[in-house]
C-alpha cells in the first residue's frame, strides 16, 4: 500500500471519528434545547390554563393548542436530528474508529433515553394541568349550565391526546433507532 493511500485512510478515520462525535454532541444539544423549550411551553400552558380557570374564557384553550403545536415542532426537530445522526453513522470502520463509534452510539442511546424521559415528564405535567382545568370546566358547567364548558372539556381532552401523541412519536423514533443500531 502506498504512503498516499495510508495517509488518505488516516485522514478518513479522523474525519469519521470527528463526525461520530459531532453528531452525538449535536443530538445532546438538541435534546437540551427540546427540554428547555418544553419547560417554557409547559409554564406558558400553565398560565393559559390558569387564565381559563380564572376567567372561563375559551380563548385560553386556543392558546393552549398553539403552545402544543410549538411543543410538537420542538419534538419533531429533535426527532429529525436524532434520526439523521443515527442513520448516518458509518459502521464500516477500523478498530480505532469503531471504538469512537461505540462511544458515539452509547451517547446517542443515552440522549435518546433522556429525551424520552423528558417527554414523559412533560406529558405528565401537561396532563396534571389539563386534569385541573377539566375539573374546573366541569364544575363551571354544573354551576352555570353553560355548554361552552362542555366544549372546553372536549378541547382539553384533545390537548391530552396531542400531548400523548407527542410522547408516542418521540418514544417510537428513539426505540426504532436504537433497535436499528442493535441490528447493525
Amino acid at each position: 500500500m502506498s504512503n498516499r493511500t495510508t495517509e488518505s485512510n488516516k485522514t478518513q478515520i479522523i474525519a469519521d471519528k470527528s463526525l461520530a462525535q459531532t453528531g452525538a454532541l449535536a443530538v445532546q444539544d438538541a435534546a437540551t434545547n427540546m427540554r428547555d423549550m418544553n419547560a417554557l411551553l409547559s409554564t406558558a400552558s400553565g398560565a393559559a390554563l390558569a387564565k381559563f380557570i380564572e376567567q372561563g374564557d375559551v380563548k385560553y384553550l386556543q392558546a393552549l393548542e398553539d403552545l402544543n403545536k410549538q411543543t410538537k415542532t420542538s419534538t419533531d426537530h429533535f426527532i429529525d436530528l436524532f434520526n439523521s445522526v443515527t442513520n448516518s453513522q458509518n459502521k464500516q470502520l477500523d478498530d480505532e474508529s469503531n471504538k469512537t463509534q461505540i462511544i458515539a452510539d452509547k451517547s446517542l442511546a443515552q440522549t435518546g433515553a433522556l429525551a424520552v424521559q423528558d417527554a414523559a415528564n412533560n406529558m405528565r405535567d401537561m396532563n396534571t394541568l389539563l386534569s385541573t382545568a377539566s375539573g374546573v370546566a366541569l364544575a363551571n358547567f354544573i354551576e352555570h349550565g353553560d355548554v361552552k364548558y362542555l366544549q372546553a372539556l372536549e378541547d382539553l381532552n384533545k390537548q391530552t391526546k396531542i400531548s400523548t401523541d407527542h410522547f408516542i412519536d418521540l418514544f417510537n423514533s428513539v426505540t426504532n433507532s436504537q433497535n436499528k443500531q442493535l441490528d447493525d
